[in-house]
């Protein structure tokens, strides 16, 4: 299937416009990269703002001066900062007028804004486009709300810093995604706002078959998080239903509902606990100061519950493909449960010291006396 690289063509002079399409057209005819460019030429201000607004571009060419009984005009300034609130798409300034650019977009020029006299070929600027369009830039970074606002930060001070770099060395698109959410992250970080329960969980799962870091209800309607490392339960291959793993087994932590039948038969509660005593185990299950356990927040119709790193339990990949798989615990998350499991299985204890007679000893170092 043929792909559509987009350009916009922002151009007043008629000359110019047939030269482009007459070189497109011939460019379409000799590509081999199974992509087609299309031209949106638009020759006013107004009608570029508004393609911009309306409509969605892999790139554009654009001459500064629209008003050709104005050469001091450089209504095209106008619509370059036009993409730079809206959009992240290469830009090629093409004029006979570069001295009039805005000077903040020589200072942030890039290989995303690229600047050109009247003598360059469009066959050029076209080649260009598309050595970008093929990193899978324009197809993954797109258009609008707070969410495009982090994204254009990320594209304007990050990537186009460094993206000759990544077209000479070969870039895939799986490589572009996950840089730009790494970098994402961090911005979103930023706020330093607490999260939200629904932000624990990706729900429901991604993986097509098994995770670590699952969330799965049994037969019995008992929950239980799988802790294997990824490594043990990624799929090799799948035969029917059941996945080929290198696990034999896969470790499974209860997770206990917070209600009080349930910690009474786990022991987190006794019958004797009174309000204060409740609300203080309460209070450490919550913040993690319990070493035997991790508080997992309610999802839809999914309940709060209490890893279990003590009484693990293990099933067959078999038996595992039975149960349902309600939601996988999102990586920054997993990672800390997987690394307090680690720490309890990996607990040392040392010979006990006289520790009554060390404190009789010492204390009156302590009191001066």
């Amino acid at each position: 299937m043929t792909q559509q690289l987009r350009i916009l063509i922002v151009e007043d002079d008629e000359s110019a416009i047939e030269a482009y399409e007459d070189s497109v057209e011939e460019f379409n005819d000799n590509c081999e990269d199974n992509v087609e460019i299309q031209l949106s030429i638009k020759t006013t201000l107004d009608e570029a703002v508004n393609a911009i607004v309306e409509e969605s571009f892999d790139g554009a060419i654009i001459d500064l001066n629209l008003d050709a009984g104005n050469a001091n005009l450089a209504s095209g300034n106008e619509v370059i900062r036009q993409v730079y609130k809206k959009h992240r798409f290469p830009l090629k300034i093409v004029s006979g007028n570069l001295a009039n650019l805005d000077p903040l977009f020589e200072e942030e020029g890039s290989s995303f804004l690229r600047c050109h006299d009247r003598e360059v070929e469009n066959n050029t600027l076209f080649q260009d486009f598309l050595t970008l369009y093929k990193t899978g830039i324009t197809k993954i970074l797109g258009r609008r709300g707070e969410l495009e606002a982090y994204l254009s930060e990320v594209f304007w001070k990050h990537l186009a810093s460094d993206i000759e770099d990544w077209s000479r060395d070969g870039i895939t698109e799986q490589i572009l995604l996950r840089y730009t959410l790494a970098h994402l992250n961090e911005y979103l970080d930023r706020s330093q706002a607490l999260y939200d329960g629904r932000e624990f969980y990706i729900k429901p799962p991604i993986q097509n078959h098994i995770a670590t870091g699952d969330v799965v209800r049994n037969n019995e309607g008992k929950i239980f998080l799988v802790v294997s490392p990824a490594c043990d339960v990624a799929p090799r291959s799948v035969d029917g239903d059941v996945p080929e793993i290198n696990a034999k087994v896969i470790i499974l932590c209860p997770a206990i509902k917070i209600d009080r039948q349930s910690w009474l038969e786990s022991s987190l509660l006794s019958n004797g606990d009174g309000r204060r005593q409740i609300e203080s185990k309460l209070d450490k299950i919550i913040k993690n100061q319990n070493p035997k356990h991790h508080f997992m927040p309610e999802h839809g119709d999914l309940p709060a519950t209490v890893t279990d790193f003590q009484n693990i339990e293990v099933c067959t990949i078999e038996q595992y493909v039975t149960f349902e798989r309600v939601a996988t615990v999102a990586v920054p998350f997993m990672k800390d449960i997987q690394a307090r499991f680690v720490a309890y299985l990996g607990r040392q204890g040392q010979p006990d010291l006289d520790k009554r007679g060390l404190k009789d000893r010492y204390s009156p170092n302590l009191r001066g006396g």
